[in-house]
């Protein structure tokens, strides 16, 4: 086992994360993750000596997860993959409230380098990841720059939903999903993303998502509160 550039100095406490045939440690203080983290509740006080807590979450994740906790968010420089880890950890090891509180609202802060870091021709699985981290933490402005994208001509294949395999649908989750189906059919439903041009995204006063679409007869919308 190797420690992890970032995180071998100073803790009395090694996460061990699998890194594909390799176990990759993560050395952090115990309090770090106790105070922080319901799975981690049990450390309790210093150790006296270093000990090891092996995790089944990748090591991918787990750096991801450690950064997000101990630097300084104005700093920090994650991306989609990143966030989205993060956020499934928080989850999975049952972590506070506030982890969830600073994760939305750094995504907000950096959504304009987050979405512009995937470029014009990203993998299938940058759009996949980058729905199901606006649905996660309620990004409207990830949604309003990913329609930005596609007004713009870029993305319109990789984010066609209608090629996408269940695998792919499963990461973004229903609820995104849906919304991705109706932004690419809500105009001519044989020419897809025809409506994009005169859409728009936003919450209500119950704050319910929306995608707004007016036409010259009158207004189309798509509202779900769940994202």
């Amino acid at each position: 086992m190797l420690l992890h550039p970032h995180f071998d100095t100073v803790g009395d406490l090694v996460i061990v994360a699998p890194d594909g045939d390799h176990m990759v440690g993560f050395r952090i203080q115990s309090w770090t993750l106790g105070s922080s983290c319901a799975k981690f509740a049990f450390l309790g006080k210093k150790k006296l000596r270093t000990e090891c807590y092996k995790v089944k979450e990748p090591a991918h994740d787990v750096h991801a997860f450690l950064l997000f906790l101990v630097s300084d968010c104005t700093t920090l420089q994650l991306d989609v993959v990143q966030c989205a880890a993060v956020y499934r950890l928080i989850h999975l090891w049952g972590g506070k409230g506030y982890l969830f509180t600073v994760l939305t609202g750094y995504v907000y802060a950096n959504a304009n380098r987050l979405v512009g870091a995937l470029g014009a021709r990203p993998p299938r699985m940058g759009i996949t990841v980058l729905l199901r981290l606006a649905a996660d933490v309620r990004g409207t402005e990830l949604w309003a720059l990913f329609i930005a994208h596609l007004r713009n001509g870029h993305w319109r294949d990789v984010a066609n939903p209608t090629t996408m395999t269940a695998k792919e649908i499963s990461e973004i989750g229903p609820s995104a999903y849906r919304a991705l189906i109706f932004l690419a059919t809500f105009g001519d439903p044989t020419r897809l993303w025809s409506g994009i041009e005169t859409c728009t995204v936003g919450r209500d006063n119950a704050g319910a998502f929306y995608i707004l679409r007016i036409t010259s007869t009158g207004q189309i919308m798509y509202s779900d509160n769940s994202l």
